[in-house]
């Protein structure tokens, strides 16, 4: 057996990872190039590379019947948990929202997930201080489709709790307080559901509206879709590039709250580059600029591709765990909720993550296979953003909902939204799946 070591560890090989023009198909050619039967992945400390590349690796390591890969983490992933605790591999990681420990551990899950649609075997090898290669060693000889390995114990972690509650020990280190939501920045206003949301807010808030174009340049996306249109005073638009935190910084300076709508689904680099670079580059916004509300959207991830998910299941809650696979969309979404879920933990953030999958206009859109089963209208979703702007306070800093119209169909519970947001659908969208 012939190992392959990539990345930024002594003596790895980079391949060119951190090219954002190699997808999984450029990888897969080079893997069958070099030989090797397993790989040793060292992810870069730069949360868009990480992410991109372990996805790209994964997918092109299954491909090829790589069979075994080592994603090579860090112990920094609980350096809030102290040392009087008797820490195992089953406990969850609370990382920090910092690029050389949020990183990693994105790589640990987008490898996971993979693993779980593909059946790639992967270990999760979290490094301290004094890593061995002993450690290493053990790591390519498992045989288990996923396994977590500790190598050392992590620094800087607390020498003990000092008897207080874990509760109080693992609190949010840097919280942000709450204020008055008076200016509103809506981020990726000029897509459908821009217009809908900004049509639902204008009369309340004040808004300041952000895309990568100008709204008057948007067009129609499908013969049903809401269109885009400039905003007028008192109202502003900008420009945005979510991929640049300072353009970020920008867009959202001197708002109290934030609605975060930019998507790109299916251009690889971008699709990283918006949906999991552009989250952090939101949540670590708002909390530089004392920003607690902010809202969240993204596809739901429970039944989107049919190969590893809940798509043969019904009265699906919506706690039930996220499933992206390798779906590209999903994963690149699944990436940016995780470091949204990061910031939002660090800094005692309010994040409702409001997730659909399609949108209807009642009476209009046209499905003559029948609806998807999580389907919503327009409305329907912009009345949902209202009331996850609005709500007075949730149980935890990052909460997930799915807002899905009342069909018969049964697959997906919205009880979540309806007791925690206050929020029911009003559009029945009957037509699409009752004949007349």
């Amino acid at each position: 057996m012939s190992t392959l070591v990539l990345g930024e560890g002594t003596g790895a090989t980079t391949l060119d990872f951190l090219d954002p023009a190699l997808d999984s198909a450029a990888v897969a050619t080079r893997l069958r190039e070099a030989g090797a039967t397993r790989l040793v992945w060292f992810p870069p400390a730069n949360v868009l590379a990480a992410g991109r590349g372990t996805y790209a690796l994964a997918c092109a390591a299954a491909e090829v019947g790589i069979e075994r890969l080592v994603v090579v983490s860090t112990l920094e992933v609980f350096v809030r948990h102290p040392r009087n605790w008797r820490l195992r591999t089953n406990w969850r990681p609370m990382p920090s929202p910092e690029p050389n420990v949020l990183a990693p551990y994105l790589a640990e899950l987008s490898a996971r997930e993979v693993a779980r649609a593909t059946g790639l075997r992967v270990t999760v090898l979290r490094r301290g201080d004094s890593p061995s290669d002993e450690a290493l060693a053990a790591a390519l000889a498992d045989t288990e489709p996923w396994k977590v390995r500790h190598d050392g114990d992590g620094a800087g972690r607390p020498e003990s709790d000092g008897g207080r509650s874990w509760h109080d020990v693992l609190a949010a280190p840097e919280p942000i307080a709450s204020r008055p939501i008076r200016k509103v920045a809506v981020l990726g206003a000029g897509g459908p559901i821009g217009r809908v949301v900004v049509d639902a807010l204008k009369d309340r808030y004040t808004l300041r509206v952000a895309d990568i174009a100008p709204l008057s340049e948007a067009k129609a996306q499908s013969h049903d879709a809401p269109v885009a249109r400039p905003v007028s005073a008192p109202h502003e638009e900008v420009r945005l590039d979510v991929r640049d935190y300072d353009s970020v910084v920008s867009a959202c300076s001197g708002c109290d709250a934030i609605i975060n709508l930019t998507v790109v689904r299916h251009q690889f680099a971008d699709a990283f580059a918006v949906n999991a670079l552009g989250a952090w580059n939101v949540g670590r916004a708002a909390a530089a600029l004392g920003i607690r509300r902010v809202v969240h959207t993204g596809p739901q991830l429970i039944t989107l591709h049919n190969e590893n998910d809940f798509s043969w299941d019904f009265q699906i809650a919506c706690d039930a765990p996220t499933r992206p696979g390798k779906y590209l969309y999903g994963h690149s979404k699944f990436l940016g909720n995780e470091a949204m879920r990061v910031l939002a933990e660090w800094h005692d953030l309010e994040v409702p993550n409001l997730m659909f999958n399609g949108f209807a206009q009642p009476g209009i859109t046209q499905a003559p296979h029948g609806p998807s089963a999580m389907m919503t209208s327009w409305d329907d979703a912009a009345r949902a953003i209202v009331c996850a702007l609005e709500v007075a306070n949730l149980p935890s800093p990052y909460e997930e909902f799915h807002c899905v119209a009342d069909f018969p169909h049964q697959q997906c519970r919205t009880d979540k939204a309806r007791l925690l947001l206050g929020w029911q659908p009003q559009d029945p969208l009957d037509d699409l799946w009752r004949d007349t």
